[in-house]
């Protein structure tokens, strides 16, 4: 059952018990009515409305016994429900033809409640089948002149049934279009709450989504450049204590070393925490390369390795040519991540660093003289558990890049970054 076919069945439970208690309603009009002719009130023959008022309690008062008392809620019911309305209707146009002809409008308003044409055209054809059905019996069975002015049962079909008939079809045809104008309000009602809460949920999953991307970003930050300037505090620390009882200067000096380094840290995590890497205009190719020599630099100086880098840019591409901001906050945090991995896990001594930039990309390799990746399952661990490539290869994922891991005499990385923000879309 879809949310539409819920919404009407819930409808239909809520208008049975309004309708049986509607009827309930018109039962007791009903008896003030035969009180008020039993005291002169109304001038009708008192023995047709003591009839009248018998006939009616069972139509009137089957619908609360079947929705209120037995608390039916079966898709029958209120085809059973209306149709007593009908039927109530029927005998009271029966007995007083003419005189109560706008009470078939009760079962018709009843009907509308219900928000389906179908139940309304059932409606329209059982009260139309009622009328003919009325004027007949009062031709057989109650031919008086103050019921029935007509004489000869064609005269009766003809001036009473048919013109009865046409109005009846008429105020039912103005029902049918108001409730098929209804119907439609409230399917476009219920269109547009659902396209909003749609709306809304697409809305939070895209914040969501945002938010998640930024503590992504700021997780990388913080490891690419947090981690190897930790890691070179270590070893500072460690060299510290090694030849801290041979040369106390020497070692005041590494343990200066690693407080710089771990004040550089805490800027990190605070320019991170802070957003400070935002996608901007970018920096020329120039200025990029620069900042990539002087990390290079504290590289060698943190890990006391051997680094050799060879750059390869046209003159054109380091005036005019940018990059984004975004991207150089992770090629940097990546040269960290590749360089700390090699010396940590590697136990690399020498490594060399080869970039080239073309029109829209920055393509990077990393090579080290390291012990490599000794198994297949052991680079598929790397990929997957290793927090920092898995974060390199996710982000490179995200803009349209490559990464690429092979064993050559130690480990070769190799890496396609987009120079901006929608290269990887062309």
């Amino acid at each position: 059952m879809n949310q539409v076919d819920e919404l009407l069945w819930k409808n239909e439970i809520e208008t049975n018990k309004t309708v049986s208690k509607a009827m309930r309603i018109v039962l007791y009009f009903c008896f003030a009515a035969g009180f008020l002719n039993l005291i002169h009130v109304f001038d009708a023959v008192q023995n047709v409305m003591v009839k009248m008022n018998v006939l009616l309690i069972i139509p009137l008062l089957l619908p609360t016994i079947l929705v209120d008392i037995f608390e039916l809620k079966k898709a029958w019911t209120k085809y059973l429900i209306l149709t007593c309305a009908v039927i109530s209707t029927g005998i009271c146009y029966t007995l007083l033809t003419f005189q109560t002809v706008l009470m078939f409008v009760i079962p018709t308003i009843l009907a509308s409640m219900y928000f389906r044409k179908k139940q309304l055209i059932v409606v329209i054809i059982e009260s139309v089948f009622n009328i003919l059905i009325a004027h007949l019996l009062s031709f057989y069975f109650l031919m008086e002149p103050w019921i029935e002015p007509f004489t000869g049962l064609k005269n009766i079909m003809l001036y009473g049934a048919v013109p009865r008939i046409l109005q009846y079809l008429c105020c039912g045809s103005l029902f049918y279009i108001l409730c098929n104008r209804t119907s439609g309000l409230m399917l476009n009602y219920h269109k547009f709450i659902k396209d909003k809460e749609v709306f809304e949920l697409e809305k939070s999953i895209a914040l969501q989504k945002i938010k998640y991307e930024e503590r992504e970003q700021v997780s990388r930050d913080i490891h690419n450049s947090v981690g190897h300037t930790i890691m070179a505090a270590i070893m500072s620390l460690d060299a510290a204590e090694a030849v801290y009882n041979k040369n106390s200067k020497k070692a005041m000096e590494k343990i200066k070393f690693a407080n710089i380094r771990m004040r550089e840290s805490l800027e990190a995590i605070r320019k991170a925490v802070r957003g400070v890497n935002t996608k901007e205009n970018g920096q020329t190719i120039e200025d990029v390369m620069k900042l990539i020599n002087v990390n290079i630099d504290k590289l060698k100086e943190d890990f006391n390795i051997k680094i050799r880098a060879k750059i390869d840019y046209s003159e054109q591409q380091l005036k005019t040519q940018s990059i984004c901001i975004e991207r150089i906050d992770f090629l940097i945090g990546a040269l960290q991540e590749l360089v700390t991995n090699s010396v940590k896990h590697g136990n690399a001594t020498a490594i060399i660093v080869i970039i080239n930039v073309d029109k829209n990309n920055i393509n990077i390799i990393v090579q080290d003289n390291g012990t490599g990746i000794q198994s297949m399952r052991n680079y598929e661990e790397l990929l997957d558990s290793g927090f920092g490539i898995k974060k390199i290869r996710s982000y490179l994922i995200s803009i349209g890049g490559i990464l690429k891991i092979e064993n050559q005499e130690g480990l070769l990385v190799m890496l396609k970054i987009p120079t901006r923000a929608g290269d990887e879309n062309e």
